[in-house]
């Protein structure tokens, strides 16, 4: 899918969909058309471009619902976007291309098996360094009025922080104390249909806190850096790995800072 047309190379998607749907999918996928397996989503025009969903036709046989071949599966993203049409107009709105890459699985394990790993395997971005608790003249900027710390510049003008949807993780550093996970977030599941992109919720999160703003200024008050990481994903299983990820941060007692307890 597109954002604009390519003339003969693309044809409108459904009623009232943004974008184009590149013609010559449908030949594409006809070596697919009645196998099941396992698709991933790619946006490109950001920097770099990220693998944003994972998909697999075969799991809902389990449930008694319809397997809905690879062909099929594909097609009805490209023409009405299925469960994720508000994500994907949103992406398609916004400028960006999704491509798409598929492989046939033999059963629904397999296929099950393959979007387990490929959902483990979406990369994070590097530790970005964040909010520091003192003043440097040429690397930091004050954050909002009345907020402890400062702004680490750099990040300010990182052209990677994505202009979509995703999680992100906090850690807090200082050279007496191991480093901790402090916090995990997401932006796509609680926004309604606004979608808010992760590079605006990271940036909110270093001028003024958002809804940890108390615990953000008594971290850095307590000499703690704050760095970030983030990756792009669209996938519903992202909340559940968020949520069990948390329960294993607070039962090895790693979640300090936005607990209280850092010292």
């Amino acid at each position: 899918m597109v954002p604009t047309s390519h003339g003969s190379y693309t044809e409108n998607r459904g009623p009232g969909q943004p974008g184009y749907m590149w013609s010559n999918i449908r030949n594409e996928l006809n070596g697919v058309e009645g196998f099941c397996g396992i698709y991933e989503f790619q946006v490109r025009g950001g920097t770099p471009s990220a693998v944003v969903y994972v998909g697999s036709t075969c799991p809902r046989q389990a449930d008694g619902g319809q397997c809905r071949r690879l062909k099929n599966r594909i097609i009805n993203y490209c023409r009405h976007g299925n469960h994720k049409a508000g994500l994907i107009n949103y992406a398609l709105s916004s400028g960006y291309e999704l491509w798409v890459r598929y492989k046939q699985a033999r059963s629904a394990e397999e296929a099950q098996a393959w979007e387990n790993t490929l959902l483990a395997a979406q990369n994070w971005s590097a530790w970005k360094t964040a909010m520091v608790p003192l003043y440097d003249r040429i690397n930091t900027v004050n954050r909002h009025q009345n907020q402890v710390g400062f702004i680490w510049k750099y990040i300010l003008h990182d052209g990677n922080l994505p202009e979509l949807c995703g999680i992100y993780e906090w850690r807090a550093i200082r050279r007496d104390q191991p480093n901790r996970v402090v916090y995990v977030g997401s932006t796509c599941t609680r926004c309604g249909n606004s979608y808010e992109p992760l590079q605006s919720r990271i940036l909110g999160y270093c001028s003024h806190g958002n809804h940890k703003e108390a615990l953000i200024n008594d971290a850095l008050t307590k000499g703690y850096t704050l760095e970030v990481r983030y990756k792009q994903a669209w996938n519903e299983l992202l909340e559940t790995w968020r949520m069990s990820y948390l329960t294993c941060l607070i039962t090895l007692g790693m979640r300090g800072a936005m607990a209280g307890n850092l010292v």
